[in-house]
């Protein structure tokens, strides 16, 4: 195999170890979030909150990457968070 092809997606394996890192870092903020949303008997789903992420992330996004692309990207890390969400106030309510 190509050396450049191995150099290149042990790279890619470096980045997605970065990733996987961040994104559990973000889940676990999203954990603080439910106990503090539970609390205030607020709702998971805020789509105005929702719309704001898109819009920043939007903001962020440079080619090669669309803003089709990153949108598709973070509803789908929204919908992992607020599932976390729910299971923090499903154990939470368990709990108490």
């Amino acid at each position: 195999m190509d050396q450049s092809l191995v150099d290149l997606r042990h790279a890619i394996e470096t980045v997605d170890d970065e990733l996987v890192s961040l994104l559990v870092r973000r889940m676990r903020l999203s954990v603080r979030i439910a106990t503090i949303k539970r609390r205030n008997t607020r709702p998971i789903y805020d789509s105005a909150r929702e719309k704001d992420v898109l819009h920043r992330v939007r903001k962020l996004s440079q080619a090669p990457m669309t803003h089709d692309e990153i949108d598709r990207i973070y509803v789908e890390v929204m919908k992992v968070s607020r599932a976390v969400q729910k299971r923090t106030m499903i154990a939470n309510k368990e709990i108490k």
